[in-house]
């Protein structure tokens, strides 16, 4: 699955609703996209979704099933699941986007739902996700995990994955006030739309500035609606997942967690007539995928946390046997897993031929695409609409975010590169394939035996 574009959850694939004993595997989702203008949407590489019936809303005192008398937009109730047995084993999952939500490679969404409700005190009936031997990299998600975010998916059991280089840029439209994100599959964190009046959770107003999120793996609490299947107090955790009345906390083990990036947005209060939009933090490559220094570190977090060392969410994963870059969860390994090939998520223009575009024989610092040598990393004014009408010199962000006013309440959209398979600045000889520029399997010293596909650290 490559190249797709998808305005609904599932860039390049989508599980909706109930099945049995799925298995997905050995595929390669590779730069797809889920982006909506006017609507949250998951899953740039893949969806895992259980689709739920319409929510019941207050009529005068009265709960009523939404949408029986007059055909308008509905809250979700409580999903039914993904059914039972699902697998998702040995795929590939890079440079994949999420533009206005989460989950870059891939979001699990509503997993489980009414199997909790109809077996509060027996988890061997929830419905389980078992995700092995996989790797997301390069992906990238609006609002926070850019690897894989999980919502409402309480018996995942993530194991032997890989997790690099993912990116979070918390420029998502829901994060500053989007009109229709109380009433997408997935409400904002702590916004119950069936409440009357709805709590302040469900807007963001007058935001200007987003904060840091979980980068490679994300995770939160139940949405309210999920919390309906908690009500019997004889519920009984799976071993594994403590807290799974509260928030979706996978089994994390023999995993690699490395330098997934977390960037936030800061934005002008007159960003309607098209003010500039800045990346924190800007970074500036020199090379095709070379992975500046001064990024900010974020490989698993829950959200409302602040960094990946602060837990003020009150919640905290427990990863074992793996390696994470950043975090300092105890148990673990910082050293270095030793990818064959690793690399970041940039600039739309190859920075190596960047300065050629305005200097030499044939320069023209005024000509379209002309990238002026020493402005990587600033700060960009975007007229409404499209974002690459900016006059020239048009400044060479890592991940450019650019403000495009008519666009409903999700006014910042990112584009960047490579969005290559390979380096497309480095000669190769005619008829061979060119060299990926990734390789995110690990390398050992001679003589050293590593398990196949991906070794456990």
């Amino acid at each position: 699955m490559c190249g797709n574009l998808s305005s609904g959850n599932g860039g390049g694939f989508a599980h909706f609703g109930f099945s049995w004993n799925g298995d997905i595997e050995h595929n390669w989702f590779i730069f797809n996209q889920s982006i909506n203008p006017t609507l949250t949407t998951y899953g740039g590489g893949a969806v895992i979704e259980g689709q739920g019936p319409d929510g019941f809303v207050n009529v005068n005192g009265v709960l009523t099933e939404c949408g029986t008398t007059v055909d308008i937009d509905c809250p979700p109730g409580l999903s039914d699941g993904i059914g039972p047995g699902l697998v998702i084993n040995g795929n590939v999952f890079q440079g994949n986007t999420a533009e206005e939500g989460s989950g870059g490679g891939l979001e699990l969404q509503h997993v489980n739902g009414t199997d909790v409700q109809r077996n509060p005190s027996n988890p061997n009936a929830w419905y389980a996700v078992t995700v092995t031997g996989n790797i997301f990299a390069d992906n990238v998600a609006g609002w926070d995990g850019g690897g894989i975010s999980l919502h409402d998916a309480v018996l995942v059991n993530f194991s032997n994955n890989t997790v690099a280089s993912n990116d979070s840029t918390a420029s998502a439209g829901v994060l500053f006030d989007t009109t229709g994100a109380p009433n997408a599959n997935q409400p904002p964190p702590g916004c119950d739309p069936n409440a009357t009046p709805p709590p302040a959770a469900c807007t963001n107003t007058s935001v200007t500035t987003s904060n840091f999120e979980p980068a490679g793996l994300a995770t939160e609490r139940h949405t309210a609606t999920f919390l309906q299947a908690y009500t019997d107090p004889n519920v009984v955790c799976p071993a594994g997942h403590s807290h799974c009345t509260t928030f979706s906390n996978p089994r994390l083990d023999n995993d690699v967690f490395w330098q997934n990036r977390s960037f936030r947005i800061t934005a002008s209060t007159a960003i309607t007539s098209g003010g500039p939009v800045q990346l924190v933090p800007a970074l500036s490559q020199t090379a095709t995928g070379s992975c500046p220094s001064g990024a900010n570190y974020w490989d698993i977090g829950v959200y409302g946390d602040t960094s990946a060392t602060n837990h003020s969410s009150g919640l905290t994963l427990a990863p074992t046997h793996s390696i994470l870059s950043a975090g300092g969860y105890s148990g673990n390994s910082s050293a270095r897993p030793g990818f064959a090939g690793q690399y970041c998520n940039g600039s739309r223009v190859p920075a190596e031929i960047a300065p050629q575009l305005c200097t030499g024989p044939n320069a023209n610092a005024n000509a379209p695409g002309c990238i002026q040598p020493g402005t990587v990393g600033l700060s960009m004014t975007v007229p409404g609409g499209v974002p690459d009408s900016v006059p020239p010199p048009l400044p060479a962000f890592t991940l450019t975010p650019a403000a495009t006013v008519d666009e409903g309440s999700n006014w910042i959209n990112m584009f960047y590169g490579p969005l290559s398979w390979s380096n497309p600045t480095v000669a190769h000889t005619s008829g061979t394939p060119q060299t990926p520029l990734g390789n995110y399997n690990r390398t050992a010293p001679p003589g050293a035996v590593l398990p196949a596909p991906y070794p456990n650290p």
